[in-house]
């Protein structure tokens, strides 16, 4: 048997489990708080000890051979927080928990004055109030004389681990909870001389795995709770890792989240992935990495709902779970904010009731609760998205796990298939498992997990949920950040409305022009007021399903326009005019780290994977948006393909002074024509079978054109060029072009052409000729070059953009993409409907 405790927030419990993983006895006891000052949440760190110590007791007692029976003890406990304990092992001060906000006014200034900026490249993270860094901060200001007597700054699972064996040490998961460096294993001494805390470097325990046996039970112990002297005890771990692999989520690729007193969203990845909205943790198997995307702002809520307002309501829970499974279908529920004691948006953020009416009962205020939990968890899971694989199927653990009706509400909100595990304390099952995998019950975790982790109850969601839950999230996202109002405009913001005009993909083949809600800037992110977007093929590909992308969504990945709000913790940048790098990539993985961001493993896109410009308003990452100067916004639109241009001639590497032909003179071909002339390409042919075309070719950088009737090798001069650009995405005139190329010459396929295509090409003669044949694809971070060229161009770049639509027309639009007479198409989203 195994002994598993698991320590959070709300409740402490000591749980015996037999051979086969399934729950014999478990001891429970709340968690007792102390609240000193506004903002400050803590707890009496010896109390917690009498209380470990009363449960195991109780446990050992309840199991047939007593403590002899245990053959280990794994624990588990909340992270973040801090424990204080002195030279002589006792306690130095109070324990601060995780819900602890004092440190607040640290980090903002950390995040104005650019330290969180500094640290991020040494930790990859940014830690929130309750991290050990900004509190180590408040107290080295304000409890100096209780620093100097202390000896250890411990976790909590750290503190009952002390305290049951002697031994001080931590885990890596911990050390890397905002102190830890790149590599997972160790402290980052630069992120800690960069917070001003060098000197507590030596208060810190060293790390082990979490497997690890960190001592056995002390004989004191022993005999105060029946355990055996000597029993292995685990190094243990965070709560909120345990209780994922107890619920079954162990490899790479799952997805698990503990609806608890914190929402806890986390998936397995193969690498570490650096990203501000979520935090990355070495996994169990020292291998793999958990994303950890976090707030206090989960089913705590439903806590203090029940501890207020159903306080004399006999068997509450059950009574709430009735109550509102008789509302049915009666989605005429308020939005809630499930920020009572902290969320993602920042300290100022708070719990409230929105759209509140005389004909809401209180099985509506649960419904919503239950709802905003949901919401807020969507919303960790959507960032977690931006470094994983699509989730199908979520585990769920945590008190919310507990009602059938909230866990449908996951999977309905999630679209996802929730699992439920079997055990009701996945958290203290983990614990369990860790000490038995250091005792050798197990191999590793995947072991223990095939044995152990079993599904109890599975939740598939509704057909008919998902758009409900789509427009109801969005109601949701729109309230979330301060909007201006007509007294003060926040954070210097322009005035909009909750809603804005959109032209929407909401499935395959089907647009429709519609009003959505404004979107709300997340931290790292800018709202952008669009003031102009282009159109081309690439967005008629994602309509017709052969780009991938997720409906509904708002196409568009062509756009400029003014920064008008910031998300958390970002200043200084509304009022800018900027233009947009829709290609979101991961940083990590093999392709970014070569210098191929565009070929990135987990590439996301804006108008693809994630809403784009053909609205009034986007949001974009900080890092998407590219000053763009005193750039009228149509031009500045134009950065995003002129940098696709830049990418082909960076790749072709042609030198000044060779001769070169493109061959299709819509678009693309007339941009790859600017683009080319200022790299000093001065003999330039275009070619196309469209007279129109060509008419105005010259304007825009061609010094020959040539107009095609049949195949290419009839009209032009064989092997005459050195570079040669398919600009038309046709496999025809690529397999033609390689016999235009001179000796040495360089052939880039820029046009998209359809898969599944073949070229028959002489191995011989690309031999003998020396001839290059490279690919280039979409845009490579040059936006600033793109948007230099813009600036320096001799020609009349603006005259590209031959057709503005109003959004209103966006059928139109799109209607309007490949005509013979236009070359480029754009959005005027300020432009009225009349227009």
């Amino acid at each position: 048997m195994l002994l598993g405790i698991d320590s959070g927030q709300s409740a402490l419990k000591v749980v015996v489990f037999d051979e086969d993983g399934l729950e014999l006895v478990t001891a429970r006891r709340p968690t007792q708080t102390i609240q000193p000052r506004a903002h400050q949440v803590e707890r009496d760190a010896d109390g917690v000890i009498d209380q470990l110590l009363d449960a195991i007791a109780q446990a050992v007692a309840a199991v047939p051979g007593g403590g002899h029976a245990i053959t280990g003890v794994g624990i588990a406990a909340h992270g973040d927080g801090m424990y204080f304990v002195g030279r002589n092992g006792r306690p130095t001060r109070n324990a601060i928990l995780a819900l602890d906000t004092r440190a607040e006014p640290i980090l903002q200034q950390w995040a104005s004055d650019g330290t969180l900026a500094k640290t991020r490249q040494s930790t990859g993270q940014e830690p929130f109030a309750a991290s050990l860094a900004p509190l180590l901060a408040w107290l080295a200001r304000h409890e100096r004389a209780m620093l100097d007597d202390t000896q250890w700054l411990l976790y909590c699972k750290d503190w009952l681990r002390f305290s049951l064996t002697g031994e001080i040490a931590t885990d890596f998961v911990e050390v890397n909870s905002s102190v830890g460096a790149l590599d997972g294993k160790s402290y980052s001494s630069a992120a800690l001389a960069e917070y001003g805390l060098s000197e507590f470097e030596r208060l810190l325990p060293s790390p082990l795995p979490a497997t690890a046996i960190a001592g056995g039970i002390l004989p004191a112990i022993a005999a105060r709770t029946g355990l055996h002297p000597g029993t292995p005890v685990a190094v243990g771990t965070h709560d909120v890792v345990a209780a994922a692999l107890g619920a079954g989520a162990t490899k790479v690729g799952d997805y698990s989240i503990l609806a608890g007193t914190y929402s806890v969203n986390q998936y397995i990845a193969a690498e570490r992935v650096v990203n501000p909205h979520w935090q990355a943790r070495p996994w169990i198997d020292g291998r793999s990495w958990v994303n950890m995307a976090a707030s206090p702002a989960s089913a705590t809520n439903f806590e203090w709902f029940l501890r207020n307002l159903m306080i004399d309501t006999p068997d509450a829970i059950a009574a709430a779970n009735e109550e509102v499974a008789a509302l049915g279908n009666d989605d005429e529920v308020p939005v809630y904010h499930p920020f009572l004691y902290g969320s993602p948006f920042g300290a100022t953020a708070s719990g409230s009731f929105l759209g509140l009416r005389g004909w809401h009962t209180r099985a509506h205020l649960i419904k919503a609760v239950w709802e905003g939990v949901v919401h807020n968890h969507r919303t960790h899971m959507d960032w977690l998205l931006e470094g994983a694989t699509p989730r199908q199927v979520v585990n769920l653990a945590g008190g919310a796990a507990r009602s059938s009706l909230w866990a449908q509400m996951f999977a309905d909100g999630l679209n996802a298939r929730i699992e439920v595990a079997r055990a009701t304390e996945p958290g203290a099952l983990g614990a369990a498992m860790l000490a038995g995998i250091g005792t050798g019950m197990f191999t590793d975790a995947g072991q223990a997990t095939t044995a152990w982790s079993r599904v109890d109850r599975t939740f598939t969601p509704a057909r008919s949920a998902a758009a409900r839950w789509d427009l109801t999230h969005a109601r949701y996202t729109t309230t979330l950040e301060p909007r201006p109002t007509d007294l003060e405009p926040a954070r210097g913001a322009t005035r909009m409305t909750a809603t804005m005009n959109a032209v929407v993909y909401t499935a395959l083949d089907t647009v429709q022009v519609t009003t959505v809600p404004v979107p709300s800037p997340g931290p790292g992110e800018l709202l952008i007021r669009v003031e102009a977007a282009g159109l081309c093929h690439t967005d008629l590909d994602i309509l017709a399903g052969r780009y991938a992308a997720q409906f509904p969504r708002v196409p568009g990945h062509e756009f400029a326009g003014t920064v008008v709000d910031t998300g958390p913790a970002l200043s200084g940048r509304i009022g800018e005019r900027v233009a947009i790098d829709p290609l979101i990539a991961c940083s990590n993985c093999r392709n970014c780290r070569r210098g191929y961001p565009n070929l990135c493993t987990r590439a996301q896109a804006y108008g693809a994977e994630r809403d784009g410009g053909f609205a009034e308003y986007a949001v974009v990452h900080s890092d998407n948006a590219v000053n763009a100067g005193a750039l009228a916004a149509p031009v500045a639109a134009l950065a995003e393909p002129f940098a696709c241009a830049v990418n082909a001639l960076n790749r072709a590497s042609i030198p000044p002074r060779s001769r070169a032909l493109i061959v299709g003179a819509g678009p693309m071909g007339m941009i790859i024509s600017i683009v080319a002339r200022s790299r000093g390409i001065d003999d330039l042919t275009l070619a196309d079978r469209v007279p129109e075309r060509l008419n105005v070719a010259t304007r825009f950088g061609a010094t020959n054109t040539t107009l095609v009737d049949g195949n290419l090798l009839d009209t032009l001069p064989a092997a005459d060029y050195d570079l040669v650009i398919d600009a038309t995405g046709r496999p025809s005139v690529v397999q033609e072009a390689v016999g235009l190329l001179a000796d040495g010459g360089t052939l880039v396929p820029f046009g998209v052409c359809p898969p599944g295509n073949d070229l028959h090409l002489d191995p011989f003669e690309i031999y003998r000729r020396q001839l290059r044949i490279i690919g280039s694809f979409s845009l490579n971070r040059g936006i600033p070059d793109a948007l230099h060229i813009l600036n320096a161009a001799p020609f009349p770049v603006a005259e590209l953009i031959t057709t503005q639509f109003p959004l209103q027309q966006g059928i139109d639009a799109l209607a309007a993409i490949g005509a013979p007479t236009t070359v480029k198409v754009q959005f005027d989203p300020t432009a009225p409907a009349t227009q």
